[in-house]
């Protein structure tokens, strides 16, 4: 983590650090010869469309372990996304915009187990119960961007965003089969049963790091391609609502801890009253 902070302040600074020396230099830039690229300071709206390669680090439910139970297997899907945002050219090498973004459903599923010694009826318990629902997200994220040099057309940059990530778990499902096994007559006994969890939806702190590359299409137009590191909630970053079994109990809701992405992405900016001499032209 001590890393990661350090490369949120380095680009920060030298983002700062390049918008200011373009502030200074922008007079002097009228001045110079004909011709010369003087910096821009531009509007440009964003698209964008990807598909992230979800992660979490597991799952908790409060009953299973206060029991000493434990989850045995756990899995999310990937979540298809679109964006779009508006943005700043604050200078030829630095750049922030505002983006938004909805994250369709990836399906999340868990199994647990739980083995229990009881008294009264003496005896052996062993259960497991399957959980499986939907997990959709909105993202708003502040970025800043550092193009690094424009050559043939191609803009390499890196880049860093804070915003919040708003979760919806959704339809979930519980099945359980427990197994007792009594102490004295050694007799097994098996009940199945079902429960559900309401829709539950729970807002966090997200950050993410980018790295990509544009292309000139036009002096008003840039294709961009991209990879995206986002970090959706740390500790509890998604929980289900309460969970009602159809056996008349109430369980804890679910958990789901440290919710992460490693994304590619496509998309398109369109700059906004853009000029040729504001242009970043190819070198030769």
């Amino acid at each position: 983590m001590r890393s990661v902070k350090g490369y949120l302040a380095l680009i920060v600074y030298l983002g700062l650090a390049t918008a200011t020396q373009a502030a200074d230099l922008n007079g002097a830039a009228s001045e110079t010869m004909a011709g010369a690229i003087q910096p821009a300071r531009l509007f440009y709206v964003r698209g964008d469309i990807g598909i992230g390669r979800n992660a979490i680090s597991g799952f908790s439910q409060r009953e299973l372990s206060d029991n000493g139970g434990s989850f045995i297997s756990k899995s999310i899907g990937d979540s298809p996304y679109i964006s779009a945002g508006l943005g700043w050219q604050l200078s030829r090498r630095f750049r922030l915009d505002l983006t938004g973004e909805y994250r369709s459903t990836a399906q999340i599923r868990a199994m647990d187990n739980l083995s229990v010694q009881l008294t009264g009826p003496d005896g052996t318990l062993q259960a497991n119960t399957l959980y499986q629902g939907n997990l959709s997200s909105y993202v708003g994220l502040l970025n800043g961007y550092w193009d690094l040099v424009n050559w043939r057309g191609f803009t390499p940059y890196v880049g860093a965003g804070v915003g919040f990530a708003r979760h919806t778990v959704s339809g979930v499902t519980t099945t359980s089969s427990a197994t007792f096994t009594d102490a004295g007559t050694g007799i097994l006994s098996t009940q199945l049963t079902n429960g559900f969890s309401d829709t539950h939806s729970q807002t966090n702190f997200a950050w993410a790091l980018m790295a990509g590359t544009s292309y000139d299409l036009s002096p008003n137009s840039k294709l961009d391609l991209g990879y995206r590191y986002i970090n959706l909630g740390s500790g509890i970053a998604a929980s289900t609502s309460l969970i009602d079994c159809t056996c008349g109990t109430v369980g804890s809701p679910l958990k789901l801890r440290e919710l992460e992405a490693h994304e590619f992405r496509i998309g398109i900016r369109w700059q906004l009253g853009a000029t040729e001499a504001a242009y970043n032209h190819p070198l030769k």
